[in-house]
């Protein structure tokens, strides 16, 4: 990728440099997509409403309450976290939309979660970042 690194997930005293992260965005909904050999994040459908195109997402920040906020919802069902083969559900997230540079197409996003991993129950925190290209 011309732009430089595509971003990185740091879990676990572990960190895991992605080969490949892409975005789209299709009315308020923000689909990531990242991955290397040993991990891959996958959101689907992360609410961002009245974004309508790139240029509305810097400074959005998704950030559900507890009450607002489902391990079982489509952004996770449809996508989530593996990590070395071991499927990890999110406890709990928070997005931020760094910035988007139009020439590049490349949007940069910020993302914290606690995450459980489904078969043994061990969690932590995960940070993840990334330097997106346009699907």
């Amino acid at each position: 990728m011309s732009h430089g690194s595509p971003g990185y997930l740091s879990f676990d005293e572990k960190m895991y440099r992605f080969d490949d992260a892409t975005w789209d965005l299709d009315g308020g909904e923000l689909f990531l997509d990242a991955s290397c050999s040993k991990c891959e994040i996958s959101l689907v459908g992360i609410p961002f409403q009245g974004a309508k195109n790139p240029e509305d997402l810097p400074g959005k920040i998704w950030a559900p309450s507890e009450e607002d906020f489902s391990p079982g919802d489509d952004i996770f069902a449809e996508g989530g976290l593996t990590i070395r083969g071991e499927r990890y559900e999110v406890m709990s997230i928070r997005v931020e939309c760094r910035s988007y540079n139009r020439e590049s197409g490349i949007l940069k996003v910020a993302i914290r979660m606690t995450v459980e991993n489904e078969d043994y129950g061990d969690s932590g925190e995960a940070e993840v970042f990334l330097a997106c290209e346009a699907t």
